[in-house]
């Protein structure tokens, strides 16, 4: 299983842009090196990760063009926090391959987030 960031995108070569770490039931990455970005310092920030990606992933965009996310894993439980427009099968399918979720899924829970936080650009066109 993974935690992190992601992105839902229009482009077909990239529909999902993620920044991950493979971790334990309890969130503990396992990989040695990590380096977070996130105020908390146990996940990802994605700004910070956005400015990291290269223009051909971007396709120019700034980080708050496309919806987004975060999956967390705190004690046996799987959170996946995204913008409603983003709870739907197809993304939950997705998500879960992305982020290694398979076999897990009864410890899931999705937390739909429409605040400021999660709002992005693309809706408006």
């Amino acid at each position: 299983m993974r935690k992190g960031i992601f992105w839902i995108t229009d482009n077909k070569n990239y529909p999902i842009i993620s920044i991950s770490t493979p971790c334990d039931e309890n969130g503990i990455s396992l990989e040695k090196n990590v380096h977070y970005s996130s105020k908390s310092g146990t996940n990802f920030n994605h700004q910070a990760e956005w400015s990291k990606l290269d223009r051909t992933i971007t396709t120019g965009h700034s980080f708050h063009y496309y919806p987004r996310g975060r999956v967390e894993v705190r004690n046996r439980r799987i959170t996946i926090f995204l913008h409603p427009d983003l709870n739907n099968p197809d993304t939950f399918s997705l998500i879960s391959q992305v982020f290694e979720l398979n076999g897990n899924h009864e410890h899931v829970r999705i937390k739909q987030d429409g605040s400021c936080h999660y709002r992005y650009d693309m809706a408006k066109l």
